[in-house]
């Protein structure tokens, strides 16, 4: 009985090692009873620590570290595939007044406000993540040139509507710069890097428009 209550506890042990939510069954014994929940306790703790470690706190989106993950996991798929992969670099225009205008407590509501139309917009397959302050990311999967340039300007156009946030409607605008793979660049740090550069030359450009970078050299 104890042999049996031990070994039942075998498997759950293993998959809390692995960060995986560990399924128990039926157990024999008492203390083997409160091992067990532990271990469900443990788990619980061990994914909300995951979760919190990959995902930005305020929006939810994904994280800066998440993303970076993610993009690289993508372009070794795409590699193999011979797909195309599309890198959108989104800043905000006009958010620095609206926080001076009417705080950071507003200013926050308008980043999970741009966060939740920024996820709707993008497929299940897709990636959103907010980089930090108001600097967003997208990863679109199997996407090319056209494609990616639409969907920018799309995107400016959701971006822009007017938000209604308590009394207020606020309106900001966004710039996108778009890094393109294998055109562009060919690893995470120069598809990210190349993008970055085509959101300033948005910006320089007049701002609410998007710009597809250059190939640039990692």
């Amino acid at each position: 009985m104890i042999a049996k209550s031990v070994s039942s506890l075998t498997a759950p042990a293993l998959a809390l090692g692995y960060g995986q939510e560990p399924k128990i069954g039926s157990v024999y014994l008492r203390e083997a009873d409160e091992v067990a929940k532990a271990l469900v306790e443990a788990s619980a703790v061990l994914r909300a620590a995951q979760y919190e470690a990959q995902h930005d706190k305020l929006t939810g989106l994904a994280n800066h570290t998440l993303f970076n993950d993610m993009l690289s996991q993508q372009l070794l798929l795409c590699e193999r595939m011979k797909m195309h992969m599309a890198v959108l670099f989104i800043d905000l225009d006009g958010f620095k007044a609206v926080n001076d205008r009417h705080g950071h407590g507003m200013g926050d509501q308008l980043l999970r406000a741009v966060a939740t139309r920024l996820d709707a917009a993008v497929r299940s397959s897709d990636i959103v993540a907010r980089l930090g302050g108001d600097e967003f990311a997208i990863l679109l999967i199997d996407t090319g040139r056209a494609d990616a340039h639409r969907f920018a300007k799309q995107l400016i156009e959701r971006i822009s509507a007017p938000y209604l946030l308590g009394n207020l409607s606020i309106c900001v605008a966004a710039s996108i710069g778009i890094a393109l793979f294998p055109e562009t660049a060919a690893t995470p740090e120069g598809l990210l890097l190349a993008a970055d550069e085509a959101m300033y030359q948005a910006k320089r450009e007049g701002k609410g428009r998007s710009v597809v970078a250059q190939v640039l050299t990692p």
